[in-house]
């Protein structure tokens, strides 16, 4: 083998090198990708089981009466209204877990709809949030146990 065949051997071979890279440098992206995907979801759901302890912790809202005490007791300024900064405190000081306006405004838009007031919810979408984030925690905890 000559010299020039010594160096066109190289040559394929260092193009064999950069396309093996290149998909490395492919597959790194997607794994990133599903990587944040997945920690998106377990926000979500930590935000979900969050509400779900909390409900728990406050007591039952299986009954009206039960859900409007829960609601009366986080409405410190007896707004008739659930304020997001109300929330941000019942998450902090019971769960001591510190959400942003952001999450606690993308809770209140779940259950609003993107052109609803995000500043505040009453008792009727607060029920919404409850159940919603009970059925999330029910998911959860099924999930759970089928993976166990």
């Amino acid at each position: 083998m000559g010299l020039e065949d010594e160096l066109n051997a190289l040559l394929a071979g260092a193009a064999v090198t950069q396309e093996g890279a290149k998909d490395a440098t492919k597959e790194a992206k997607k794994i990133r990708r599903r990587s944040k995907d997945l920690e998106e979801q377990l926000d979500s759901m930590g935000t979900a089981e969050a509400l779900g302890n909390l409900v728990d912790q406050l007591g039952s809202t299986e009954t009206e009466d039960d859900l409007k005490k829960l609601f009366d007791e986080i409405d410190e300024d007896k707004s008739g209204t659930l304020e997001v900064e109300e929330l941000q405190k019942v998450f902090k000081d019971k769960l001591k877990i510190e959400k942003t306006k952001e999450e606690i405004e993308q809770v209140f838009a779940e259950v609003k709809g993107a052109g609803g007031d995000l500043k505040s919810v009453d008792l009727a979408h607060f029920r919404k949030i409850v159940d919603n984030f009970k059925a999330a925690a029910a998911t959860i905890e099924s999930k759970d146990a089928a993976s166990s």
